[in-house]
């Protein structure tokens, strides 16, 4: 039988670390007070004056660190997303003037010779010679509303008029016409007819001119100034081709061209 050490003591089977902790823990014997063996830090580790390993701060920072930059990334992928998104919406939304169909007609003016029995107390007003040209391959049928042609077309903004000694541009009416559709949006032409109320016919390679007065209650013009002007819209309906029928409706035509003349040098 091996006998019991005495107390205080540590029997040699035990490792030496946790023989440390046992005789740190263990009661004071026979009297005598045991003083506790301080723990000795390792080679690798450090510790402050309160006992705080500033190591260990830094295992804790270290993952919270990992954590912010991949927070800070996400947000970045998800703010380039949208600013991404937001650019196709707007395109999208906003068709360029590329994207506009090229409808075969050109417009041109040329300025008429002033009238010389003009009464002094009327309002000044100057007259141009509208043409509508077909540079196609095939007939085109064009609804008048909104064009050069329309009746009452200065007083809605269709020919810009610029006071070319200062440089402004000179104010029209701002009509606004309400058109009504015939039923079912079918308009007729009549065989043989190159106008009608509505409608234009011009053949390739043909041309449609009207004379056009400018000014008088319709804008403001004033005499004795040199001008310019050009008609500038967008067609609110061209057929490509001419119907056997003779009958157009909305539903087949072409609704978002547009048009712009030269401008040309008036003088009033």
């Amino acid at each position: 039988m091996k006998q019991r050490g005495q107390a205080g003591t540590v029997n040699s089977n035990f490792a030496p670390a946790f023989a440390a902790n046992a005789y740190e823990r263990a009661p004071a014997m026979d009297g005598q007070k045991a003083e506790p063996t301080p723990l000795i830090p390792t080679a690798n580790s450090q510790t402050d004056g309160n006992g705080i390993s500033p190591r260990s701060d830094q295992a804790r920072l270290i993952p919270g660190s990992i954590a912010f930059l991949i927070f800070l990334g996400i947000a970045a992928l998800y703010l380039s997303a949208t600013h991404l998104l937001n650019r196709a919406s707007v395109s999208m939304s906003l068709p360029h003037t590329n994207d506009m169909p090229l409808i075969p007609i050109t417009v041109s003016l040329s300025p008429l010779a002033a009238p010389q029995d003009v009464s002094p107390d009327d309002m000044p007003y100057f007259s141009v010679n509208v043409t509508l040209t077909n540079t196609g391959d095939v007939t085109l049928i064009v609804l008048k509303w909104h064009t050069p042609f329309a009746h009452g077309a200065p007083a809605m903004g269709i020919f810009k008029v610029t006071d070319l000694w200062w440089g402004t541009a000179v104010p029209d009416m701002g009509l606004m016409v309400d058109y009504l559709f015939p039923e079912g949006g079918i308009f007729v032409h009549k065989q043989g007819n190159k106008t009608s109320d509505n409608l234009l016919l011009i053949r390739p390679g043909e041309g449609l001119s009207e004379e056009v007065k400018i000014g008088g209650s319709a804008m403001s013009i004033k005499r004795g100034k040199k001008h310019s002007v050009k008609a500038k819209g967008r067609w609110m309906a061209v057929w490509l081709g001419e119907d056997d029928n003779g009958r157009y409706s909305m539903r087949d035509s072409i609704q978002n061209g547009l048009f712009e003349s030269e401008a040309v040098e008036v003088q009033t």
